[in-house]
């Protein structure tokens, strides 16, 4: 494998380690609220475009699949043109301005690093 590659691979190892532990923190939530559902991540090798699985089908779990299982469950794997126009429509515009956030975000408590709601982390001029 060549070396890029390679430290694509560790990369992606980190980044799915940090993905689990918001799983498993939403998880711990669920649970504590008595409710019988949980989340899982998808496996690695689900709807790759790059990297050694990219050409081959796989179900979310892992499983292979061949090109027609694929075709007939993709539309239950994977949002469809129409969830993402459904997503779209709640979120009519960009919200810019320090201190205001889209009607379908919660305020958090605080900023980022203590910082006050109203900071301006990102200067968009």
């Amino acid at each position: 494998m060549p070396l890029r590659n390679a430290m694509n691979e560790v990369l992606r190892d980190g980044y799915t380690e940090d993905c689990q532990r918001g799983v498993d923190k939403w998880n711990k939530e669920l649970t504590n609220r008595g409710l019988p559902a949980s989340l899982t991540l998808p496996s690695r090798r689900f709807n790759r475009a790059i990297g050694i699985y990219a050409g081959h089908h796989f179900d979310a779990k892992g499983n292979p699949l061949t090109a027609s299982e694929w075709e007939k469950q993709k539309r239950d794997l994977l949002p469809t043109d129409e969830d993402m126009a459904y997503v779209r429509s709640l979120m009519p515009s960009a919200v810019t301005e320090p201190g205001k956030m889209a009607n379908w975000i919660s305020p958090p408590l605080r900023g980022i690093n203590h910082q006050p709601i109203e900071f301006e982390y990102v200067r968009l001029d």
